[in-house]
């Protein structure tokens, strides 16, 4: 059985060497925060907060319109993702 390194400097050479390091970019980490909750709602994606302030701004021109915008895709989301389930 192999020994776990446990130092500062094996978590620095893990996280270099960790092929999903690019994605850390893609949240929104607090400087000088360290998350090791994985079993939680997550941080917040820069996507996902992307996707929101689109979708308000959608609203916030269309109104009720919204339900028809892009052939009702709002209006749609949740059987949409249900299908995705």
């Amino acid at each position: 059985m192999s020994q776990f390194d446990l130092t500062w400097e094996g978590a620095k050479a893990l996280d270099a060497s960790d092929s999903l390091r690019s994605y850390r970019t893609r949240f929104a980490i607090r400087p000088h925060e360290v998350y090791m909750d994985g079993n939680s709602l997550g941080l917040c994606s820069i996507d996902a907060k992307e996707s929101l302030v689109d979708l308000l701004e959608v609203w916030e021109t269309e109104g009720i319109k919204i339900w028809a915008v892009d052939d009702g895709k709002y209006f749609r989301y949740p059987k949409v993702i249900a299908s995705m389930m």
